[in-house]
């Protein structure tokens, strides 16, 4: 089993994106790791495990960008519809769309505003900041590794997300569940994001 979202000749494997960036997994989850692991197959492993924080972090550095976002976007839909989201919150969720759709600088410009917007505590405000982070020209690294500042946007989103889910309802193993579900669509194309975002036609 494998995450199957590039057709790159020589796909990176579970320690590829574990030792390739700042990533926070917990000790448990780093010991689980084993050299060569497909990354689904380490995933797999994590949720066997019943570590679903871990298999969130991983899952969103894992996932190209987009896909990521586009994940991101999807859990919040579907865990935080009833939880009535401010018109700002909203409006930050479609700028996220958006971008995903046509990934921009223009419309990662706007769903930066709509981020900034949001409560520095919201999902929406974390989902749309990795929207519209736009990778600029930074010095290398000397003595540590790089960051990747969207992926741990996307990730905190889901996490916060599955918090505000867990204080409506305590099933917060069944709901990180059905987020790694959506997550596992989103990489295998299952869940593809529509052609035009709301509004634009």
């Amino acid at each position: 089993m494998d995450i199957v979202f590039e057709s790159a000749k020589k796909a990176p494997t579970a320690s590829d994106v574990v030792n390739s960036v700042v990533i926070a997994l917990s000790p448990v989850a780093k010991e689980r790791l084993r050299a060569g692991q497909r990354r689904g197959e380490y995933l797999q492993t994590l949720i066997n495990e019943k570590l679903y924080q871990d298999a969130i972090t991983f899952l969103a550095f894992a996932l190209p960008r987009r896909c990521a976002v586009w994940w991101g976007c999807l859990v919040l839909s579907d865990l935080l519809a009833s939880e009535a989201p401010s018109e700002t919150e909203l409006n930050a969720l479609q700028a996220s769309i958006a971008w995903v759709i046509e990934p921009e600088a223009e419309r990662a410009r706007a769903a930066s505003r709509w981020g900034s917007r949001c409560p520095s505590k919201s999902p929406f405000c974390w989902l749309a900041r990795a929207a519209g982070y736009l990778d600029l020209p930074l010095p290398a690294a000397m003595d540590h590794l790089p960051q990747n500042f969207p992926a741990r946007g996307v990730a905190t989103s889901i996490s916060v997300a599955l918090a505000l889910d867990a204080c409506r309802d305590g099933e917060e193993d069944e709901a990180s569940l059905r987020v790694l579900a959506l997550g596992w669509d989103v990489s295998r194309g299952r869940s593809g994001w529509p052609t035009t975002p709301a509004g634009d036609g």
